[in-house]
């Protein structure tokens, strides 16, 4: 079976519009395996350094502990509202602190509401525990017991 001329002219037009849109078949590449040494010399020259790598920041310093507030005095005003001194100055209210109502004059820590807190006490901030001056606290009967 034979065709004409002009069918083997359009089967050979189709295939080659056809071959057109396809991108040409890329060669697997070896690397260096098969080149010369001149031509290895020559990739190697072509080709960028590695990068270094870089190892991560260390992580931040912890904070240094903050020194303990003393309470040095509490007073109320005659407007209702509150003056304290920590550390031997006038200051606004510590955070975490709180006065409770009423005449009693103490400051309670939020994260222990059954502490309460008198003229002479220190107080780390966020700390649970409270550390009393010795010399402003007065002896207890267990102190005084031989």
């Amino acid at each position: 079976m034979s065709h004409s001329p002009p069918y083997r002219l359009a089967c050979a037009a189709a295939v080659g519009v056809l071959a057109l849109q396809f991108p040409p078949a890329q060669a697997a590449t070896f690397g260096r395996l098969f080149h010369t040494p001149v031509q290895r010399h020559a990739l190697e020259q072509d080709t960028p350094p590695e990068a270094a790598i870089v190892p991560p920041p260390p992580p931040p310093a912890p904070s240094p502990p903050t020194a303990p507030l003393r309470i040095d005095g509490i007073l109320r005003r005659s407007d209702g509202q509150y003056t304290v001194w920590i550390n031997g100055e006038m200051a606004p209210m510590p955070r975490g602190l709180h006065l409770p109502p009423g005449r009693q004059r103490v400051l309670i820590p939020e994260t222990d509401p059954h502490r309460h807190l008198r003229v002479g006490d220190r107080w780390l901030e966020g700390d649970r525990s409270a550390v009393p001056e010795p010399s402003q606290r007065h002896s207890s009967a267990a102190d005084d017991a031989p």
